[in-house]
């Protein structure tokens, strides 16, 4: 199954001293289920 393309918007100002944790969380996400544009809500682990 090809691997879906999403996007993150992130706001950091004045938050870089957690910036790498938040990179960390972002990508350790497991995206499953059908996606936003399908109508229902994916389940982020």
């Amino acid at each position: 199954m090809k691997m879906p393309l999403i996007s993150v918007v992130l706001p950091i100002y004045n938050i870089e001293s957690y910036l790498d944790r938040c990179m960390e969380a972002v990508l350790n996400q497991i995206l499953s289920g059908p996606l936003y544009g399908s109508g229902a809500e994916p389940d982020l682990q």
